[in-house]
């Protein structure tokens, strides 16, 4: 597997445009923003986390919607669910089958900003996972370029306090890496994109969607790094509410956090 690693800093020393870059640099948005996308998301993936000199390998099933609802099922070799995460609109709920625990509370928890770090609403994850773009028009974004040929930098305004960056091919208008940037320009969350596009079981239409199959995920508080493949993509449909309401067994240990 190859992983487009951009420049060596985390955030890159980029340089402003010229007017002509300038313009071009904001068609290509305008096109990246207006071409087809998912709005909801149901694959088979192979999630390693690898960190502190440990590695840990599972396949599983994720489910999501534009809104910021998930769903991530960890399943051993027989198909059998291992741990199941949650995300329901503002609340989340995980549970360890193995041990027979698990937790619940609201998605600013401490607990659950160990895996999405606090700054990254459910809604923003979804996009940074499929590789799209917020819906800022081009005269709010700033445009520069590093040293590398062939790519641009956009900058979107994110919260007052955080900015969102990605790097894009000038010439594709793929997506290669995104980021979240404190105040300090220190990442709090640092994807890269390759694999373009995911394998989909489904109609030539939305095999021209550009879903990167695979992730590299960095930055801030998170543990180590988390690559994703997606293994298979299913046909873009809606899901259930009800597959983001999990029903825990009674005699499940469950502590609630705040």
């Amino acid at each position: 597997m190859t992983l487009v690693a951009g420049c060596a800093r985390q955030v890159p020393l980029y340089h402003p445009l010229s007017r002509e870059r300038q313009i071009q640099a904001g068609e290509l948005l305008a096109n990246i923003q207006a071409r087809q996308r998912v709005n909801s998301l149901d694959a088979d993936v192979t999630v390693t986390w690898s960190g502190y000199g440990r590695e840990l390998r599972f396949n599983g099933g994720l489910q999501a919607v534009r809104t910021g609802r998930f769903r991530l099922s960890a399943l051993d070799p027989l198909g059998r669910p291992i741990f199941i995460l949650v995300i329901h609109d503002t609340s989340f709920t995980f549970i360890d089958t193995r041990q027979g625990s698990g937790y619940t509370g609201p998605v600013d928890s401490d607990f659950l900003h160990q895996y999405i770090p606090a700054g990254v609403t459910p809604a923003t994850l979804f996009s940074l996972l499929t590789a799209q773009l917020p819906d800022i028009g081009a005269g709010n974004v700033i445009f520069g370029q590093d040293n590398k040929e062939g790519c641009y930098w956009f900058t979107f305004p994110y919260t007052r306090n955080l900015k969102r960056m990605a790097e894009v091919d000038a010439m594709s208008g793929l997506v290669l890496r995104q980021m979240i940037v404190d105040e300090s320009e220190k990442p709090i969350i640092n994807i890269h994109y390759d694999g373009y596009p995911a394998s989909f079981e489904s109609t030539a239409k939305e095999e021209s969607i550009f879903l990167p199959a695979h992730l590299r995920i960095e930055g801030g508080a998170l543990p180590g790094s988390i690559a994703v493949i997606i293994d298979e993509v299913y046909p873009n449909h809606a899901f259930p509410d009800s597959l983001f309401t999990l029903i825990v067994p009674d005699y499940f240990r469950i502590d609630h956090v705040k």
